[in-house]
């Protein structure tokens, strides 16, 4: 019977140090576990910096292009009104020489007369 209670005896110490190795080996785990949390949280930071700067980035160029394509079109519609006015005064020069040829054939007309 001694050797029934020794055995239970060395069991239950068996069972108190499996127990407190499970504990260690358990708060092991959860600093580690708390360790890779961290890291998965920094890198998670990080990804949403670059993520915020990679999106400010984006709106900036896409207002530059916006104006570029702004300016573009104010320099076409100035380059189509110049062009209208070079051919409107294209047409009136045209018309002036061509009075003036008639005018000066009418002239020579009668001189010749």
């Amino acid at each position: 019977m001694d050797r029934t209670k020794s055995d239970q005896s060395n069991k239950e110490t068996y069972d108190s140090q499996n127990d407190e190795s499970l504990l260690q080996f358990d708060a092991e785990t959860v600093k580690l576990l708390v360790m890779r949390g961290d890291e998965l949280f920094e890198c998670l930071t990080v990804w949403e910096e670059r993520y915020s700067a990679l999106e400010e980035e984006m709106e900036t160029k896409e207002a530059q292009h916006k104006q570029q394509l702004d300016e573009n079109l104010v320099t076409i519609n100035l380059l189509k009104r110049r062009e209208e006015e070079l051919l409107q005064s294209q047409e009136k020069s045209t018309k002036d020489l061509a009075e003036k040829q008639q005018s000066w054939e009418s002239e020579r007309q009668g001189m010749n007369m």
